[in-house]
């Protein structure tokens, strides 16, 4: 009886995990049209198309049976409807917004920067109300029909609902100043002087528009990673099996979770590069690096994708002579691995893959991986480097963002190199990076390292040892309850905020503190400060765990004391190490 409900329990989680999953993939696949939709500058310049385009957005999220576009006009602030679906019932959606202006529930929706929803006069129906601001003014209102019975995660979905019409504010905003700009440069002649002041501040406002949409891209990839942290670190506890009780199916389907979390954390890191790049906080630890081990390690790697691909790969070097390069060696393999993994995934069956490394008589090293896939077409072939584009014919069959190539192009030009193509449609194509040479071997570039104090190990005796976790989302507390339970004489403390944490940590003086950096009320930044002003908890180590991978974020709670940084999703051998070290 027990093992059938073991099972049973076990079968519970993995669905809870499949269905988890399934809605984090529609997350990122949401994150990936809005992008594609923002790199077609012609469409991005039309208003109207923008909201129709909104509109299919959201009706993917919600099953709206109407809806409209509210949008300011200039002259007299009034609310004018400039999109209606469908068409044929534009006097009931008027209607049902002038009785959300005489109650008063449109006032308030204009100053809510989320979803208000109410009920409808139509039946059962509930009203939606959202207004499209940026941070700098109002732009309309949308207003939405719908049934709201029996409607999975509503909550989350209206989550969504607000950051699709977030993004049509800031795209509506986008395409007002471009067409100011365009305005102005018609009428460059007159008055030159005005205009190219008043050109410069619309290229200000614009690359202003351009980073919000960068910072919108990071905000989401954080997102994504939280609920990736219960996906990937249940798989991997599940996947450890220390009772030896699941079937080989149950492994399988396990496995199957694993990789494809694991496949979808490396799509949300590659939109956390883009829009570090874009904005500037990507850190680079450039070094001299011998090319030897860097291709050997490149190859070794490439070789696991070749297993389900029928395609051969091939290593040609002119020289054997060591040579050497200044470039970031995680970054210099990534760059390497997605134009191997391009031209695997993108050739044609039984094709073949060629890396090369040659000497170039200007004193620089060029490496190059040419392949026999399709080919990309000329008159396409100046867009290969902007984000979203993808051209192959399969393309819509094979996995990715479309951006590895975006990503690879400004990493390239960040290290000092330079990157270029060659390709002839139906025949394949020829990528080549090339790198200043170096003579030898020097002492690499200096990293800051962050000091860490001479603290005694936790414990040395076989005593009791308190673990404190201050985190606000309830899954991430049971993953570390259960992942510590592997180790031994542990007690693990919770808190769900950061005032109660604190109170806790008075009280209870652990001998190690995991804190949440991201939670309701004071975070956790500012927690530690006022664990390091009380005279009893200040000696306490404190280890950050959090979804904020960015570099910056890292290095400032290094700088304020923290004893350790991770990340999630939690790497689980990663996180056991590093809690045992501070247990011996």
């Amino acid at each position: 009886m027990k093992q059938t409900e073991d099972d049973s329990g076990k079968k519970s989680r993995l669905e809870h995990l499949e269905e988890t999953c399934k809605s984090q993939f529609f997350a990122l696949d949401l994150a990936a049209s809005l992008g594609a939709f923002h790199g077609d500058s012609n469409e991005n310049r039309n208003p109207e198309l923008i909201l129709e385009k909104t509109f299919q957005f959201l009706v993917k999220i919600l099953p709206f049976e109407m809806a409209g576009f509210y949008i300011v006009r200039e002259e007299d602030y009034d609310f004018i409807l400039k999109y209606a679906f469908p068409e044929n019932k534009h006097l009931e959606l008027d209607d049902e917004v002038q009785k959300s202006i005489d109650s008063g529930k449109f006032a308030w929706a204009l100053n809510q920067n989320q979803a208000v929803v109410s009920k409808s006069s139509l039946n059962d129906r509930s009203l939606v109300l959202h207004v499209l601001a940026t941070q700098t003014r109002i732009i309309g209102m949308f207003t939405g029909l719908l049934t709201t019975k029996d409607l999975p995660s509503f909550k989350q979905k209206l989550k969504l609902i607000s950051i699709v019409i977030q993004y049509a504010a800031n795209s509506l905003e986008s395409a007002e100043l471009f067409n100011l700009l365009k305005e102005s440069r018609d009428n460059l002649q007159i008055e030159v002087d005005l205009k190219t002041a008043e050109l410069i501040e619309q290229r200000n406002k614009a690359q202003q528009a351009n980073q919000e949409k960068s910072n919108f891209l990071a905000k989401m990839s954080h997102e994504l990673r939280t609920p990736m942290n219960a996906i990937l670190g249940f798989s991997q506890l599940l996947t450890m099996d220390i009772n030896n009780t699941l079937t080989e199916i149950q492994k399988k389907n396990i496995g199957m979770i694993s990789t494809a979390g694991e496949h979808l954390l490396k799509l949300i890191n590659q939109v956390l590069d883009l829009s570090k790049v874009e904005s500037g906080k990507l850190d680079l630890t450039i070094q001299t690096i011998d090319i030897n081990p860097l291709l050997e390690n490149v190859l070794s790697i490439s070789k696991s994708l070749l297993k389900t691909n029928n395609i051969s790969l091939e290593y040609h070097r002119v020289s054997n002579d060591r040579c050497f390069i200044n470039a970031d060696p995680l970054r210099m393999n990534q760059i390497l691995l997605n134009l191997i993994s391009n031209a695997i995934k993108y050739n044609k069956p039984n094709g073949s893959v060629i890396l090369s490394v040659e000497n170039l008589e200007n004193g620089r090293i060029r490496f190059g991986i040419r392949d026999t896939g399709h080919g990309i077409p000329d008159n396409k072939k100046d867009k290969i480097f902007q984000p979203f584009e993808r051209f192959d014919v399969d393309a819509e069959k094979i996995e990715g963002t479309g951006i590895g190539l975006t990503i690879t192009k400004q990493l390239v030009a960040l290290m000092g190199g330079q990157i270029d193509f060659e390709s002839v449609y139906e025949q394949g194509s020829f990528f080549y990076i090339d790198f200043p040479a170096v003579d030898s071997i020097q002492a690499p570039f200096e990293v800051k390292a962050t000091p860490h104090s001479n603290e005694l190990p936790i414990s040395s005796s076989n005593d009791e040892v308190k673990i404190l976790y201050i985190e606000d989302i309830s899954v991430n507390v049971e993953l570390v309850k259960q992942l510590l339970e592997e180790l031994p004489r542990i007690k693990l403390l919770s808190a769900s905020n950061a005032l109660d944490g604190i109170e806790l940590a008075k009280n209870e003086l652990p001998n190690l503190i995991l804190m949440d950096i991201n939670m309701p009320g004071m975070n956790g930044l500012t927690a530690f400060q006022k664990l390091q002003e009380i005279k009893e908890t200040a000696q306490i180590p404190v280890i950050a765990l959090s979804a904020n991978a960015m570099n910056d974020d890292i290095q400032e709670a290094l700088d304020m004391g923290f004893k350790d940084y991770l990340t999630k999703p939690i790497n689980v051998p990663k996180f056991l190490g590093t809690i045992n070290s501070f247990l011996t």
